[in-house]
């Protein structure tokens, strides 16, 4: 669901298309001659890494950039949007919650920002949903193999127990085989 939003805004937006038909290389080469200082760097290098496939770097990038820009709507949907393609329920919510905040608070209150303020906050309810859910079975799990260890460490000390009561020399007459 992440992908689809992604692509679809970011044709609503026009970046793909003003974009597509350069090389990748060329553009990156674009950006690191960017001056460091630069506001415009940070945001054009995780678009870029984004597109070419490497979330981690994109999203490290963008909260950079947000901790520079915090009203970003751009940079608060991207990195968003990674983090529900990450999976990452927690840095998901929180750029969902921020980018939700922000498009709030500007008059206009664009449609296509808030349809896609309001998918991420799904995506994100859904993602923490299910960690909840990964973190209860987790806990079933280890209760049950920890029942299944114990039942195992019992089993054997009645063996050890029985094999020990059996042996000759333990102090227990032993029945003669017939």
């Amino acid at each position: 669901m992440a992908a689809r939003i992604g692509v679809g805004f970011l044709l609503i937006l026009g970046a793909a298309n003003a974009t597509a038909q350069e090389p990748l290389g060329s553009r990156w080469a674009a950006v690191e001659a960017l001056p460091p200082e630069s506001q415009d760097r940070l945001p054009r290098a995780a678009a870029l890494l984004m597109e070419a496939g490497d979330f981690g770097g994109a999203l490290l990038l963008a909260e950079r950039a947000l901790e520079r820009d915090p009203e970003n709507l751009e940079l608060l949907w991207r990195a968003a949007s990674i983090s529900v393609s990450l999976r990452d329920a927690g840095r998901a919510r929180r750029h969902a919650d921020a980018l939700w905040a922000a498009v709030q608070d500007r008059a206009s209150g664009d449609r296509e920002w808030q349809s896609a303020a309001l998918e991420l906050e799904r995506s994100a309810d859904q993602l923490e949903e299910h960690a909840a859910e990964r973190v209860r079975l987790l806990r079933r799990a280890r209760l049950l193999s920890g029942g299944i260890f114990a039942v195992l460490l019992a089993a054997l000390a009645w063996l050890l127990r029985a094999d020990a009561a059996g042996r000759p020399g333990s102090g227990k007459v032993q029945e003669p085989v017939l």
